[in-house]
């Protein structure tokens, strides 16, 4: 979580990432309480808070993962070249619903 915000400052990209553990807890109509508790899926979300819009996302572990590594590309990148990455987000509607895709680019860091 620390690589992820700290990366974002480097590209003055505006967002905050928070870790949230979530439990689905099942249907517990007719059962004891603390058995349903035991029985409560427990995952991972991360909160992705956009400054620049205002806009809250919540993603898996596994969608963050993925995002991180293509962070990782862009700022070894960035210290290898010392070009900074120009990172737009794309959305687009699909059957399934909103997709949102990455695309980056390179400019030069000022002298």
């Amino acid at each position: 979580m620390k690589e992820a915000n700290v990366c974002a400052k480097e590209f003055k990209r505006g967002v905050d990432f928070d870790l949230h553990v979530t439990r689905e807890l099942p249907d517990w109509m007719g059962k004891k309480i603390s058995d349903s508790l035991k029985k409560a899926n427990m995952s991972l979300q991360i909160e992705v808070k956009n400054k620049e819009d205002g806009t809250h996302y919540n993603w898996s572990e596994e969608k963050f993962m993925d995002r991180l590594g293509v962070v990782r590309d862009l700022i070894n990148g960035y210290f290898d070249s010392g070009e900074i990455p120009v990172i737009s987000i794309v959305v687009s509607c699909t059957r399934n619903g909103p997709r949102t895709t990455t695309r980056s680019g390179t400019s030069r860091r000022p002298s």
